[in-house]
């Protein structure tokens, strides 16, 4: 287990070590500015950035994004090496994703050197980003945490919902009764007409920000996951205005109330499928009653778009994929979710010839939380396809799946409200008009052995002495790879 300190200062840290995030220590505006350069970095394959100075905020108060853009930042993240092969984080994470340990609740923390409140609890003071030119606002909410609290058990849920900046004090929030967690507990206190104590944090170990997104299922409380994945417990402080508790190495905390019918437009907001388009729309609404910080805090921020900023998503989804294909004892070698599906595909290789397969494949996927909401797209290859090179898989499409035999529609599913191609209208806000569909790539299971046709690629089509000779005289050359970012 890795006991080393991990909060989101030790995470950046070790991130600028390894050359994947820098400071930027000249001032930087929050309106567009800050959004461009994230977006800018990320698709030039650049370190990150750690601002500094985020002009009319809180000195000394600082802004992080694509901390969480790479593969290796998220091996780090998990206490992995930097270079750890992205099918052995995915390992990684469903192995420890079934582990709990309860949180600790301690005296103090350093979330809480510095404390708001009333009048003094100003979300413009932070430095939130308007970080696309057809966002309805400043979002603070991007890589926060929102906490929420069943009314009626010991459930605690942490879950990421964008919140944008309506005023000093309010915070619109997308929490939704039919689509997410949160929506769900609020739905219950509203029920009694009563207010829901909520809070947002941000930072502390970035473990927090990975489990916030899709992952425990209702009743099961993120913050007992991250204990078990970590072999330690989470320590947590109370909150100074609501019955809630956040971690105590947390770097930003909000906190405030949900009432019933308070309400106002949100949005709108470029999300993860890389596209503008969702209208803004009636959103509950926090208001602040408490905002407290670390000295010199840090404002963990995405800037969602294509590529996307954050891979963790992918890693989190083909590990729960692949757990639930291993549970129904289907045949499979790897799983992934290609990082320029966005989380919209995933791609699975087999070589086991057994008739139907790729259909049970789809169907365990669809079945899944995550998948049955936001993975319309089922790919089944053969071993020979790394289902995270999305060049071999492109290929395996043209080259194996028959136009007409071998892609199965299936019309009428739920696709996620954010899909691009779904038709506008008052259903599609609950994923009316989506459909989900099989690319079969694996060779039929009538051909003949012999009849396979021979891939024609260096690993496969040479002899192994001649492949190592080969190698050992090519790394002899020390030529400089070629850089293909932005042409692939």
């Amino acid at each position: 287990m890795n006991h080393a300190r991990t909060d989101f200062r030790a995470f950046l840290d070790t991130l600028t070590v390894a050359g994947l995030m820098h400071g930027i220590d000249e001032p930087v505006d929050p309106y567009l500015e800050a959004g461009a350069i994230n977006r800018h970095l990320l698709e030039s394959g650049l370190p990150g950035p750690i601002y500094s100075r985020i002009k009319d905020s809180i000195p000394g108060m600082r802004l992080a994004a694509n901390m969480f853009a790479t593969f290796p930042g998220v091996a780090i993240a998990l206490g992995l090496p930097a270079d750890t092969d992205v099918h052995d984080i995915i390992d990684c994470y469903r192995e420890r994703f079934g582990r709990t340990t309860e949180p600790v609740v301690v005296a103090e923390g350093e979330c809480q050197q510095n404390v708001l409140l009333g009048d003094d609890a100003d979300l413009t003071g932070l430095p939130a980003i308007h970080g696309h030119p057809g966002d309805g606002g400043r979002y603070l909410g991007t890589f926060g945490v929102s906490v929420t609290k069943d009314p009626d058990s010991d459930w605690t849920n942490w879950g990421i919902y964008r919140g944008m900046i309506h005023g000093p004090r309010a915070l619109g929030i997308t929490l939704h009764p039919q689509i997410n967690h949160g929506g769900r507990i609020m739905a219950a206190y509203h029920r009694e007409d009563r207010p829901m104590p909520y809070a947002m944090f941000f930072g502390g170990d970035p473990l927090y920000t990975i489990l916030g997104g899709p992952g425990a299922p209702p009743g099961v409380s993120e913050v007992d996951i991250a204990g078990g994945m970590r072999g330690r417990p989470v320590e947590l402080v109370r909150c100074k205005t609501v019955d809630l508790t956040v971690p105590a190495d947390a770097e930003i905390v909000v906190e405030g109330t949900v009432s019933p019918g308070d309400v106002l437009p949100e949005g709108p907001f470029a999300e993860y499928p890389g596209y503008l388009v969702s209208d803004p729309a009636p959103a509950p609404v926090v208001r602040v009653t408490a905002v407290t910080y670390r000295h010199r805090a840090i404002l963990p921020t995405c800037s969602m778009g294509i590529p996307m900023d954050m891979v963790f998503p992918q890693i989190q989804m083909a590990a729960n994929f692949k757990r639930a294909l291993l549970q129904a004892r289907l045949p499979i070698d790897k799983v992934g979710v290609p990082r320029a599906g966005n989380g919209m595909a995933v791609v699975v290789s087999t070589d086991t010839p057994i008739a139907g397969l790729p259909q049970r494949i789809a169907a365990t996927i669809w079945s899944d939380a995550a998948g049955s909401k936001l993975t319309p797209y089922v790919i089944v290859v053969n071993t020979d396809v790394d289902p995270m090179d999305t060049d071999a898989v492109l290929h395996a499409i043209v080259a194996k799946c028959h136009p007409a035999r071998d892609i199965h529609v299936y019309p009428g599913f739920y696709n996620a409200p954010l899909q691009p191609y779904l038709p506008p209208g008052p259903h599609r806000a609950l994923g009316a008009g989506g459909a989900n569909v099989l690319f079969d790539c694996t060779w039929p299971i009538d051909l003949a052995p012999q009849d396979i046709p021979l891939r024609s690629d260096f690993a496969t089509s040479y002899p192994e002495d001649l492949q190592r000779r080969i190698k050992h005289r090519v790394d002899a050359w020390s030529l400089t790879p070629i850089d293909l970012r932005g042409k692939n």
